[in-house]
């Protein structure tokens, strides 16, 4: 088995948006091996990627030539999300976008074969998610373009969420890919008078660093007046009062406050990302069970 991490950025690029260590067991190498059956190991199958897994934007080229088996493994690793048919090497995808026929063109550079049987995982943010307006997801764009091109033999695969960079352990010690989850959930109604003097409490116990009294009475004013709104708007309260660094620490996605789940109507959750893996082909979804 062989199994590769390739990144279509330069090294350097791929540095600036934290991409050069993605899933990698050199940190916690024995901890990961932890559960790992026999058998795999026996088959040459570790978790991770070892240093000299990780490939980078060409030259040089001829480093994915030996991916043919069914088992062997290649990982793409960019930045993405939701109805997006391009990556980038950073989260601001507006900035120096890689689009599908320039993916394409590097892993032929790199000798990818068009006879291969390997897997093709999209490490990408929602990278099998399509856009809130229907736009398709990037998953669809490079399955279809890769079928064009002759590449019709190889497995492509995406997540329908946010995927993590590095292995996570459960509560059970074992290590794997997690991915992060935002459902919607059932928001209870309050008054007015009972948010605001929940907001209140909240800003008093949370938002310390924010100058004078008023200036807090005008952020719980707006919180209240846009309690129904998205993200951005709520960010948008903070940056206009100078507090950015505060929205940020508040309002983490990553690890959200129960006022940040109000607000949004959402309840994230960290769940192993193979439960929202989909297989692509030649631009559409294929349904089967999980592999």
């Amino acid at each position: 088995m062989i199994k590769k991490i390739f990144t279509p950025f330069k090294r350097e690029i791929a540095a600036t948006g934290q991409l050069i260590s993605t899933l990698s067991n050199n940190l916690r190498c024995a901890d990961i091996q932890q559960g790992f059956s026999p058998e795999k190991r026996k088959r040459g199958q570790y978790r991770g990627f070892n240093r000299e897994d990780y490939i980078f934007a060409p030259p040089p080229g001829g480093l994915l030539k030996d991916l043919l088996m069914p088992e062997d493994q290649l990982y793409i690793n960019a930045h993405c999300l939701a109805g997006k048919e391009y990556v980038a090497a950073s989260e601001d995808l507006a900035k120096e976008p890689l689009w599908v026929d320039n993916l394409i063109k590097q892993l032929v550079e790199h000798g990818f074969p068009k006879e291969s049987k390997a897997k093709i995982k999209l490490w990408i943010c929602q990278g099998g998610l399509d856009g809130p307006k229907g736009e398709s997801c990037f998953a669809k764009a490079f399955s279809m373009a890769m079928f064009k091109k002759g590449f019709q033999a190889c497995r492509i695969f995406a997540y329908t969420q946010k995927v993590f960079g590095e292995y996570v352990s459960d509560d059970k010690g074992g290590w794997f890919k997690w991915a992060l989850v935002q459902e919607p959930v059932q928001r209870k109604e309050k008054s007015e008078k009972e948010l605001n003097t929940e907001l209140e409490a909240y800003i008093k116990n949370n938002l310390q660093k924010l100058r004078t009294t008023g200036q807090t009475k005008i952020v719980w004013n707006l919180l209240i007046k846009k309690y129904k709104t998205d993200e951005s708007a709520i960010e948008q309260i903070f940056q206009s009062v100078g507090h950015k660094r505060i929205f940020n620490e508040a309002f983490e996605k990553d690890n959200p406050s129960p006022l940040y789940q109000r607000v949004l109507g959402l309840r994230t959750e960290q769940l192993r990302a193979k439960l929202y893996r989909l297989e692509f082909h030649d631009g559409k979804v294929l349904n089967h069970e999980i592999v």
